[in-house]
């Protein structure tokens, strides 16, 4: 008992001191101006990391102000109002509705709606897999579920948001789509709405 606690302590301990010298390291990259947005995104995932939605939502203003077409800022920060941070599923839709909606047919931030659609498969699975129910029990459960949170314009925007692929950097797309796609792979129960992808 006290010698997990002490170790969970210690262990801790190092990874909020890792942490903040991270922090400190995208602080002085943000601070050189160097013109790269990876700064900024290092800054918004290490807030991330420390639940530190108000900062981070600082952060990510002044950085969408300097590069307001980089989507991984934009997607980290979506990744913040998912409800298993206590955000809302009607959060998520708001912020992409916000970025994603306002912006020009060929922005990379259509991307957004993909990655909403991940999130809510994944907040789908999760909230199935409580229940402990075996596998095909488990699959209907996050149909339901989908069928309740998906809605009918976000299957279109998710096949705009495909076929960017013709109009913006393909690299860029491909790392984008492959973060989203795997992780929506690794989601338990959720195959078929990842086969569908």
């Amino acid at each position: 008992g006290r010698s997990a606690t002490a170790s969970s302590a210690a262990e801790l301990a190092s990874y909020t001191d890792y942490l903040t010298r991270a922090l400190k390291d995208a602080n002085s990259a943000v601070a050189s101006g160097l013109g790269d947005p990876h700064g900024f995104l290092l800054k918004l995932r290490i807030l991330r990391a420390f639940d530190l939605t108000t900062e981070a939502r600082s952060v990510f203003e002044q950085a969408i102000e300097e590069y307001p077409e980089y989507y991984p800022l934009y997607d980290t920060l979506l990744s913040m109002y998912h409800p298993r941070r206590g955000g809302s599923t009607e959060a998520m839709y708001a912020f992409v509705d916000h970025y994603a909606g306002r912006a020009s047919q060929h922005s990379p931030l259509k991307l957004l709606y993909l990655s909403l659609y991940r999130h809510l498969l994944t907040y789908s699975a999760m909230s199935c897999a409580a229940d402990g129910s075996d596998r095909d029990a488990r699959s209907q459960c996050v149909t339901r579920a989908m069928q309740h949170l998906v809605r009918p314009e976000l299957d279109e925007a998710i096949v705009a948001a495909l076929q960017l692929y013709q109009h913006i950097d393909k690299y860029e797309f491909g790392l984008a789509i492959e973060e989203i796609l795997s992780e929506m792979l690794k989601t338990g129960s959720g195959e078929s709405h990842s086969a569908t992808i």
